[in-house]
């Protein structure tokens, strides 16, 4: 199923407003300020240990060829422990040169729809994402849209992110860093 793609019609939608959805949003929305202050070790407890998180590379294709999205190359397809060297390297190195200093990010997350998942503590979330970086003393920012799918397992009185599916609108990237995460 594309990301674009509403879960089955079968699933019960949480709506706007309602409990379950305000405290997925607030997850996605905490999640976003955490990145934003590169506050990457706190980011990491908040990924279940199965993380599978996913963003294909895309190519331009006619409607009738769908959306353009290889399932067998991606600019991430990452578990936990690649997601934690990749964090140790940004923290602990001084071979992460491209993030020295590190960018300036604001992710906006918005459009947030809430099913109900595969197990009674799970749910699902289809989310727009906008990144915008500024490095150094550029006076633009790069922007990077996506949707993004996401599953969500209750944890305590939160979640932890154990899928995210990142779909970029871009074929061509702009910038040549991705160590920011989606």
């Amino acid at each position: 199923m594309a990301l674009h793609d509403a879960p089955a019609e079968t699933r019960h939608r949480w709506r706007v407003g309602t409990e379950a959805h305000n405290e997925v949003l607030d997850f996605l929305i905490e999640e976003a300020w955490i990145l934003d202050d590169g506050r990457y070790a706190a980011w990491l407890e908040m990924l279940g240990e199965e993380i599978e998180y996913f963003m294909p590379t895309r190519s331009t294709v006619y409607r009738n060829d769908g959306l353009g999205f290889s399932e067998n190359m991606g600019h991430y397809d990452e578990t936990r422990k690649s997601l934690e060297l990749r964090v140790r390297r940004l923290l602990e190195s001084t071979s992460a040169w491209t993030e020295a200093p590190p960018s300036r990010t604001r992710r906006l997350v918005t459009n947030v729809q809430v099913w109900d998942g595969d197990a009674p503590d799970e749910y699902l979330a289809r989310s727009a994402c906008l990144l915008l970086r500024n490095r150094i003393d550029n006076p633009t920012f790069d922007m990077l849209s996506t949707s993004r799918r996401d599953t969500v397992r209750r944890s305590g009185d939160s979640f932890v992110l154990i899928k995210r599916r990142i779909e970029i609108d871009q074929a061509t990237l702009g910038t040549p860093n991705l160590s920011m995460f989606f």
